[in-house]
């Protein structure tokens, strides 16, 4: 049959494997050039006084609509002796073709193909980008970190939009007391995923075949854990200048290649979510450098390589039977396959000397090693508690030791600390979620002097996260290719083995869309009820018929054509689904050539297509 080629299809084979509507060589790519090929049957000639006649069509709906020009055509020998007829066309809209192919022989007969094509944007590997394409996707980030909407818009379209916009939007959803509606929920994934797509045409708007790449970090993973030392990840291709960039120096900035000294936004906007020196950071992140920030560790302590997400945790999550419903996927889906990522490129710093502070309360490097771990959940959690609260403003003249946030609780009254402890000791655990190795046993035998004392110190220190750990993540280029990568295992998931169950909730009474420990200390503690308009949002973004914040691409099963419109999380949740397939990408393939022995990925099927009608007929009836 007519098959569909590109520069990515030679070396990368077809795209679309496991896509109940898709067949092999079936994908063609918007604005990329392909070439269509049909090989003639043995003992076949083509006649050479009449070349053979292509004809190719949009039909999103098994109508005709625009007709596609055909750029060149050949007939060629193979290495094996076949003939080749070829065809070279670039493909704009998305949906279903038909191509359709006249052959003239050398016996006077003739006879006519066809086969039904269908045009998706393709996600791929980052490490697998052409060279050229792995620069336009790069570039394509620093020109939407330059330009805002307004001149982009007028520049490149209307689906463009400013990189400030989304990091804002971000800050808006998950930098606030009231919800998080990108995080600790059911929402995670369809959240992200229509924050990607938006992303994704925005990149287009300037670039037109580019398409959202994906990092596969077990691939860092599996090189971690066999090193057992994160000190390799760093060294890996993918931080080098001409990616995402280096910041291991004691700086914490990429200081080399086209991120160098890139800068944090700052807004003087009411309603934009901003750190009291002005920088567009979440509250509780007082930082004042400029610059994007990377710092890898947490208060000089390394945050245990074990957490890395490798094979055997993408594995799990698809094949194990503790995550063979949809509830049980997504709520593990956000922690201990995906979430270590952001904190080991985040990291904290601006600790002071927590050595020496522990040390004068009794306390050791251990208890320093696993405090430092905890900035994990702390800063954010006691926030969301109010417990602390940010600064108002910070002049850029004031120290960072004097700017950071203030605890609402006294660490001189017993109650107080009490309350703190109880509230630390609580947050604390959700780092099981991410299989962090520290212990808070500590902390129950510690005496109330020691208590306070660990409190002054916590309450009185500039805690400073890197991007990737708090709600202006998207800054950071490095934020961008992570979340394709759960998608794609949830793809995946469906492919190979289905839930059980797909519906929005455990199926009985203890259905949690969110979590919730922060609004119980607020209300319990702080005194802060859920009248408050702040609190008591019932976990916003993350149930079903919630929208999402961010808009997508997505067919229309009456006219096969795709609209640019919001969704609900359900929606995406099935405009996603393999099976029932209505996004305008695909993921090149569902291959971990790099998992191997208890944790190897069965391959996926190509689809069995029979619903385009009689334009997807095989060559052989036409004989």
């Amino acid at each position: 049959s007519i098959t569909a080629h590109n520069e990515y299809t030679r070396w990368r084979g077809f795209a679309g494997a496991g896509y109940s509507h898709l067949a092999m060589g079936m994908v063609v790519e918007p604005h990329r050039t392909t070439t269509l090929q049909f090989v003639l049957p043995s003992g076949q000639s083509v006649d050479e006084d009449t070349q053979p006649a292509w004809n190719a069509k949009w039909t999103p709906n098994n109508t005709p609509q625009n007709t596609i020009d055909i750029m060149h055509t050949d007939v060629q020998t193979g290495q094996d002796g076949s003939t080749i007829v070829t065809a070279t066309a670039i493909f704009k809209d998305l949906g279903l073709h038909v191509a359709k192919l006249t052959v003239y022989l050398d016996d006077g007969s003739s006879y006519e193909v066809s086969r039904a094509l269908y045009c998706h944007f393709v996600r791929r590997n980052l490490k697998m980008l052409s060279n050229d394409e792995k620069e336009q996707f790069f570039d394509a980030f620093k020109t939407m970190y330059h330009h805002n909407t307004s001149y982009g818009q007028a520049v490149y379209g209307g689906h463009y939009r400013g990189l400030r916009d989304f990091v804002g939007a971000h800050l808006s959803a998950a930098g606030k007391r009231n919800a998080d509606m990108f995080h600790d929920g059911m929402g995670f994934l369809t959240q992200h995923a229509a924050l990607t797509n938006e992303f994704e045409l925005s990149m287009q708007s300037i670039y037109p075949k580019m398409a959202m790449p994906y990092w596969d970090y077990t691939e860092d993973g599996e090189i971690v854990h066999e090193y057992k030392n994160l000190e390799v990840a760093w060294q890996q291709v993918i931080w080098g200048p001409d990616w995402f960039g280096n910041a291991t120096g004691e700086e914490h900035q990429v200081e080399e290649g086209r991120f160098a000294y890139q800068q944090a936004y700052r807004s003087s906007k009411e309603g934009v979510v901003t750190n009291a020196y002005g920088y567009m950071r979440s509250p509780w992140n007082t930082g004042k450098s400029p610059w994007v920030t990377r710092v890898h560790k947490f208060c000089d302590v390394s945050f245990s390589y074990e957490s890395w997400p490798f094979c055997a945790d993408h594995y799990n999550l698809t094949f194990s039977t503790d995550y063979s419903t949809w509830y049980d996927w997504v709520w593990t889906g956000g922690y201990v396959p995906h979430g270590p990522i952001h904190y080991y490129i985040g990291g904290y710093s601006q600790c002071g000397d927590l050595t020496t502070e522990f040390e004068k309360i009794g306390l050791s490097q251990a208890q320093v090693n696993d405090f430092g771990v905890w900035m994990v959940m702390l800063p954010k959690n006691f926030w969301r508690s109010y417990a602390t609260e940010a600064p108002t403003s910070c002049s850029m003249d004031t120290p960072q030791d004097m700017c950071h946030m203030k605890c609402l609780l006294n660490y001189e009254n017993k109650d107080d600390v009490k309350k703190f402890m109880t509230m630390m000791y609580d947050f604390i655990g959700d780092l099981g979620e991410s299989r962090a190795i520290s212990s808070a046993d500590w902390l129950v035998s510690l005496d109330d002097d020691q208590s306070s004392e660990l409190m002054r110190i916590f309450c009185n220190t500039p805690f400073s996260p890197g991007e990737q750990i708090e709600s202006a993540s998207p800054i950071d280029v490095s934020f961008w290719p992570i979340h394709p990568t759960m998608e794609r295992l949830l793809q995946y998931k469906r492919m190979a083995q289905d839930f059980t169950d797909t519906e929005w909730g455990s199926g009985g009474d203890d259905t949690s869309y969110c979590t919730s420990g922060e609004e119980m200390f607020a209300e319990v503690y702080m005194d802060h009820g859920l009248s408050d308009d702040r609190m008591g949002t019932q976990c916003k973004g993350h149930h079903a018929e919630d929208m999402t914040m961010f808009s997508s691409n997505v067919k229309d099963t009456s006219t096969g054509e795709y609209v640019y419109r919001s969704t609900t999380n359900r929606e995406l949740f099935q405009m996603i689904n393999p099976a029932e397939y209505m996004a305008s990408y695909i993921y090149e393939n569902f291959e971990w050539e790099h998992c191997d022995g208890a944790y190897d990925f069965p391959s996926v099927e190509w689809g069995n297509v029979t619903t385009y009608s009689d334009v997807n007929t095989d060559d052989a009836s036409h004989y």
